[in-house]
């Protein structure tokens, strides 16, 4: 069975599904329907094997490679053997991965749990030190991509940075395809693609987000096989688009304090530096500093 030869590993927030868009717009590359598998960061996935896996590879012809995009490859803080298995189960893939400010990366993932209901009751400035796992980790890119180094070496890694690639998709996606080996002269179409899809994101009314967090539809949505979540998570993201435009609301974007914007700062400083002179960045390159009333909101 066809293994995947590439793995988009994060960061979460960060442009990963255009990216992922317009590398599979590319007539010599397949990757399944569904954009994030995330099996090997999560343990009742992995526990699965690779041929449930490998299965989603099936329809890869033979002039074609193929990979998958999941932005939990990238989460030590909660996926902590993703690296390791990777390594393991697909030791001879490329890696691509696409980061931004690590600020602006932290608002943009609050927005998309709050509209997904997953910050109900909670303070950003409060949830960020208490379960930095969950929302700061992830941007801590120097740590996250030392975990990879670890088992590849540094050519088979390609890291992008998102500014640098919302300017210029199309030429950052053509380094992509020169990096995984195809025809890097093919231009696909980014007319209609979004940079970043949740910066559409609404918030669902209260009685819809207890409903699909309750125990009982839960427990009949982990019990379903894995085809039928697929169908249902599609009915559910229909009733999503259809529903907001009459019953949603803008998303507001977090308010950071003067004690939490320092907190952050600090968080990603030493991180931040080592990431950013490795891969040829100025030191400033993120201003982790600003005052918080010149930061602006970030982008979604």
């Amino acid at each position: 069975m066809t293994k995947p030869s590439f793995l988009i590993i994060g960061a979460a927030k960060s442009a990963t599904t255009n990216l992922h868009a317009l590398l599979c717009a590319h007539p010599h590359v397949f990757a399944p329907e569904q954009k994030e598998l995330w099996y090997f960061a999560r343990d009742h996935l992995y526990q699965r094997g690779m041929s449930w896996y490998l299965d989603f590879f099936k329809e890869t012809a033979p002039d074609q490679i193929t990979g998958e995009s999941s932005t939990g490859y990238s989460m030590h803080g909660r996926h902590p053997h993703a690296s390791e298995r990777i390594a393991q189960d697909l030791p001879d893939a490329r890696l691509i991965y696409i980061v931004r400010h690590p600020l602006d990366r932290l608002e943009s993932s609050w927005k998309t749990d709050t509209y997904l209901g997953i910050t109900e009751k909670l303070t950003f400035a409060t949830a960020i030190r208490d379960d930095a796992d969950r929302w700061a980790d992830p941007g801590l890119y120097w740590k996250q991509i030392n975990l990879y180094r670890r088992f590849f070496p540094d050519e088979r890694i390609l890291v992008l940075f998102f500014d640098e690639y919302k300017r210029d998709p199309v030429t950052h996606i053509q380094r992509c395809y020169e990096f995984l080996g195809i025809d890097a002269g093919f231009a696909p179409d980014n007319r209609k693609r979004n940079q970043n899809a949740s910066s559409r994101y609404r918030s669902l009314p209260g009685w819809f987000q207890k409903a699909v967090r309750n125990p009982l539809f839960l427990g009949v949505y982990r019990a379903m096989p894995y085809g039928s979540q697929r169908h249902a998570r599609k009915a559910l993201l229909k009733f999503f688009n259809q529903s907001r435009r009459f019953i949603g609301r803008n998303v507001e974007a977090p308010v950071w304090t003067d004690e939490s914007r320092k907190w952050a700062a600090n968080y990603y400083r030493e991180d931040a530096a080592a990431f950013l002179e490795f891969y040829g960045k100025p030191r400033d390159y993120w201003d982790l500093d600003a005052p918080v009333a010149a930061t602006g909101q970030g982008s979604a």
